[in-house]
C-alpha cells in the first residue's frame, strides 16, 4: 500500500505557485511599485518575500501580472499579500490529509 503522505508529497511537488516562480526568476522591478502602490507596499513585500522586488531589472509589475496570469497588478499585489511560502503551504496540506485520514478512521461504518 502507498504512504498517503508520500503520495501527496510527490503530487504537490509538482505545482507551482506564479509568485514562486517570479521570485525565484526575474522578480519585480521595485520602481514600478513604488510608482503604482507606493513606498510602504515595497516595505511590506521585503518583509514578506526578500528579494522579489529588484532596484536593477525586475519586471514591470502590470508585465509581470499579464505574463504570469494574473487579472491585473492589483491581482498580483493582492495575491503578494496573500502568499504563503511553499513549505507552509505543503505542510498544511500534509496536516490537512493526515487529519482526514484520521476522520475515515474514525468512521463507524
Amino acid at each position: 500500500m502507498v504512504n498517503p503522505v508520500s503520495y501527496l508529497k510527490s503530487i504537490t511537488e509538482g505545482l507551482t505557485d506564479p509568485l514562486d516562480e517570479i521570485w525565484n526568476g526575474p522578480g519585480i522591478n521595485r520602481q514600478s511599485v513604488v510608482t503604482n502602490f507606493g513606498l510602504e507596499f515595497v516595505a511590506e513585500i521585503n518583509a514578506k518575500m526578500p528579494f522579489l522586488l529588484r532596484k536593477k531589472g525586475g519586471l514591470p509589475i502590470d508585465i509581470a501580472a499579464a505574463d504570469y496570469g494574473f487579472e491585473s497588478d492589483q491581482d498580483l499585489m493582492d495575491r503578494i499579500r496573500a502568499y504563503i511560502p511553499k513549505k507552509e503551504r505543503t505542510a498544511r496540506w500534509e496536516r490537512d490529509y493526515e487529519n482526514y485520514l484520521s476522520t475515515l478512521n474514525r468512521c463507524p461504518f
